[in-house]
């Protein structure tokens, strides 16, 4: 599932609702410049020119002036799950909160959780993003600036995720057009391609004590970065939402995490439509979404840092002893 599947605006036209989840972030409205931004229940704006070229029959632009707009969660879809798993992950934030987005694009599900974090007054978070397309990485710097968030308070990174660190041909180009860039073989002839650098899921979660989420659209690579990056994952990761991209690799993935001991939360095949317990949806991409039973039952005091409470632990022994000498 591309992160930038639809457009934001998408997400006004549907009661939403279905999932409890949903009560407890009631949806935006306020003032917004309809020709520059398209706002979303959370309030995050994102530019129109981010997705300008990907909506058939787009309707035409708004006149540029500050409107008043009341926006609504959208009815079941294939991103229907997406928010469910980060809004559930936010809401069972305690004292800090880190998320991991593979494939992020402008960084839409980044923000988004920023957004919904600060709804429940959670201003402690890291935000991580790997993306490999040129402007969409510029983009997500913009993005991030624009909804009162400094890129350079988080870890975004210009690269392909992969199973190495030697680097890749990856497509690119049309950036307001086109989500589904992805590392290829070798330079493509009917595409634009590039070389670019590579980096492991596992090298990014040896820097991280604890993550709340893992967002992630690696366009067919979904399967081969999870299973390199298994043992970090079964220590570290709390959630993991995945887009996935066939039959093969959805049942590759569900050996995987039930092999770990994972409650599977979500499982819709790409390319289905199925009845959900919110109603219809169609599938372009597949949905998995699974969660550790282990850090999920983790008491809050464990998303402390480790090396954080080991220095306040010798800090506690040293003030008694001050207190005995003194």
């Amino acid at each position: 599932m591309n992160p930038q599947s639809r457009p934001d605006t998408d997400l006004l036209k549907g009661a939403g609702g279905g999932h409890p989840v949903f009560s407890a972030f009631p949806p935006w409205s306020g003032p917004v410049d309809m020709s520059q931004y398209s706002p979303n229940p959370l309030g995050v704006r994102s530019r129109r020119l981010f997705t300008q070229n990907m909506a058939k029959g787009a309707a035409a632009i708004p006149p540029s002036q500050q409107q008043f707009f009341q926006s609504q969660w959208p009815p079941a879809s294939e991103e229907y799950f997406e928010w469910i798993d980060l809004l559930e992950a936010v809401s069972q934030a305690h004292q800090t909160f880190t998320m991991i987005e593979l494939g992020a694009g402008y960084g839409r599900w980044l923000v988004n959780a920023a957004a919904a974090l600060r709804r429940r007054g959670h201003h402690d978070f890291r935000l991580i993003g790997v993306e490999a397309e040129p402007t969409h990485f510029q983009w997500m710097k913009v993005h991030f600036a624009e909804n009162g968030l400094d890129p350079d308070q988080h870890w975004l990174i210009e690269a392909a995720v992969a199973t190495h660190r030697r680097g890749a041909w990856f497509t690119v180009g049309r950036p307001d057009a086109w989500y589904g860039q992805a590392v290829v073989p070798s330079p493509q002839s009917s595409f634009p391609t590039q070389r670019v650098k590579t980096v492991t899921l596992d090298s990014i979660l040896a820097r991280c004590d604890w993550v709340d989420f893992v967002d992630l659209d690696i366009q067919g690579l979904e399967l081969e970065v999870l299973a390199a990056a298994r043992k970090n994952l079964q220590r570290k990761v709390k959630r993991v939402h995945i887009g996935t991209h066939s039959q093969m690799i959805e049942q590759g993935l569900r050996k995987l995490f039930t092999d770990l001991g994972w409650t599977q939360l979500a499982d819709f095949s790409s390319g289905t439509t199925v009845e959900t317990p919110y109603g219809q949806a169609s599938f372009r991409d597949g949905v998995q979404s699974w969660l550790n039973p282990r850090l999920a039952a983790e008491w809050p005091h464990r998303r402390l840092p480790l090396v954080r409470r080991v220095n306040r632990w010798w800090r506690q022994r040293l003030g008694i002893r001050e207190r005995q000498i003194h």
